[in-house]
C-alpha cells in the first residue's frame, strides 16, 4: 500500500502548491512531493525488474528510459501548460496521480477478491 500512498501524497502536495503563495508553505509542499516520489521510485523499479520475466535488465531499462523521457519532456510540456493557465501543470499532474491511485486500488481490490474466491474454492 505505499505505492498508493506515495501517489496520494504526490498529487495532494501538487495540489496543495497551488493554494499558497507563502515560501513556508511551499516549502513543506515541495518536501512532501519529494517524500511521494521517494515512495513511488523504487517500488515501480522493483515492480519493473519482477515482472520483467527472465529479462529484468531490459525492464529496467525500459522503465530507466521512460522515466528519462518524462524528465526532459516534462519541463517543455509544463512550460506551454504555464503559459495556458499558471496551475494547469499541478492540477493535471495531481490528477493523473488521483487516476492512477483509483487504478491500482481497484486492481488491488479485485485481485484481493480473486484470492479470496480461489481459495473458497479449494476448501
Amino acid at each position: 500500500m505505499l505505492l498508493p500512498a506515495g501517489f496520494i501524497l504526490t498529487g495532494a502536495s501538487l495540489a496543495a502548491l497551488m493554494t499558497t503563495q507563502k515560501i513556508v508553505f511551499i516549502l513543506l509542499y515541495v518536501a512532501l512531493f519529494a517524500l511521494g516520489v521517494a515512495l513511488i521510485s523504487p517500488i515501480l523499479a522493483t515492480l519493473m525488474s519482477k515482472f520483467g520475466g527472465n529479462r529484468p535488465g531490459a525492464a529496467l531499462g525500459r522503465f530507466n528510459a521512460a522515466n528519462n523521457l518524462g524528465l526532459a519532456s516534462g519541463p517543455v510540456l509544463g512550460g506551454f501548460l504555464i503559459a495556458w493557465k499558471i496551475h494547469a501543470p499541478y492540477l493535471m499532474t495531481a490528477l493523473l496521480l488521483a487516476a492512477t491511485v483509483v487504478y491500482i486500488i481497484v486492481n488491488i481490490l479485485m485481485h484481493s477478491n480473486k484470492f479470496r474466491h480461489s481459495n473458497r474454492a479449494r476448501h
